[in-house]
């Protein structure tokens, strides 16, 4: 179990995931000190952020914003929403497919660019863009991950005796609250954080859309239909009935739409 500053509890552990929020954090102060082969270094390596083996052993590698920018390719063709992206960069003629084989590293290429412009202050950028356009697919990509696993076992798919964690909707539905708000987000009065929604913090003050203890509402609307995922989880039958997948597809669009 991962615990969050803003009031979350995970079922499973997610805290290295978590972790990344601290490569952004660490990218964007080195820009603005003018460490650009510092930040350019935590982008492709990682810093924060662990990696483990299917026996749970640490790595030596750590998890990369870069890697993540690149994961959609050839490998996410099940996945509504980035295949509505990649479409929204294709030509009207392309096809799903072809679309994601053009566009698919559209994230990582971007960041790149701007990390290595190095006559312009545009690299600045480069640190926020991570979370716009890299860990936000990443966390959408987590709810269909999750929801696609629920189905697996809706068929009798059994997640306790999989040693390699490859279908465990448990874990993937954490692993997008973990990339939603990432380690290192507090609350009030400041409300710092890195990832999405400190970024839903700061929309939200601009338009004076938060609750009476200054929480952005689209956070407290998320936070709350987590917590409905959480129920859905914790029942013993959980994934089981049809009334689990109906109301999980329900959440992920909800959820969707307050992210966009």
């Amino acid at each position: 179990m991962s615990t969050f500053e803003v009031g979350i509890n995970t079922l499973t552990d997610v805290t290295a995931l978590s972790n990344i929020a601290l490569d952004v954090r660490d990218m964007a102060s080195n820009l603005k000190a003018g460490n650009l082969l510092v930040a350019q270094r935590i982008y492709t390596q990682g810093a924060n952020s662990a990696l483990y083996d299917v026996f749970g052993e640490e790595t030596l590698d750590k998890l990369t914003l870069k890697s993540m920018g690149q994961a959609g390719a050839g490998q996410w063709m099940d996945d509504p929403s980035f295949t509505f992206q990649m479409l929204g960069l294709s030509s009207v003629q392309d096809s799903a497919a072809e679309a994601i084989s053009k566009h698919s590293n559209y994230a990582d290429y971007y960041i790149s660019t701007l990390l290595n412009d190095q006559t312009t202050a545009d690299n600045a950028a480069a640190a926020q863009a991570t979370t716009i356009l890299t860990v936000h697919i990443n966390a959408m990509h987590k709810l269909w991950e999750g929801f696609i696993d629920c189905t697996m076992v809706q068929k009798g798919y059994n997640p306790e005796e999989d040693q390699t964690g490859k279908i465990d909707p448990k874990r993937k539905y954490d692993e997008f609250i973990a990339l939603y708000v990432g380690a290192g987000q507090v609350l009030g009065p400041t409300w710092e954080g890195y990832l999405l929604y400190a970024l839903a913090q700061a929309a939200s003050k601009k338009f004076d859309t938060v609750d009476e203890n200054g929480e952005s509402l689209v956070n407290k609307e998320i936070r709350g239909l987590y917590e409905w995922v959480q129920r859905i989880m914790s029942e013993e039958d959980y994934c089981k009935r049809d009334e689990s997948i109906s109301e999980l597809w329900t959440i992920n669009h909800r959820i969707i739409a307050k992210m966009n």
